[in-house]
């Protein structure tokens, strides 16, 4: 008995979640979109650290945004050349 009324209960909740699921619509966009195109394809040069842990990144073409400090990946590599703008 009581296993029949679960499985009823299952069925009955089942049914009710199911007619409330949204149906969704996928946008396409021709191809070489920026905005579907990551941020994250290059090296990046650090120039500003925030004691927040805010980090402001130089990229391609001067193109600056803030991050996360966790966000970052270290470099653990060789010594490399230091850059400085003034």
């Amino acid at each position: 008995m009581s296993y029949e009324n679960t499985k009823l209960y299952k069925e009955r909740s089942k049914l009710w979640h199911d007619a409330r699921i949204k149906k969704t619509r996928v946008l396409t966009r021709p191809k070489g979109t920026a905005k579907l195109k990551s941020r994250w394809t290059g090296p990046y040069i650090i120039n500003q650290v925030t004691p927040h842990g805010i980090i402001e990144l130089i990229g391609n073409g001067e193109q600056t945004f803030l991050v996360n400090d966790q966000r970052v990946k270290h470099y653990f590599g060789g010594m490399t050349k230091e850059i400085v703008k003034k």
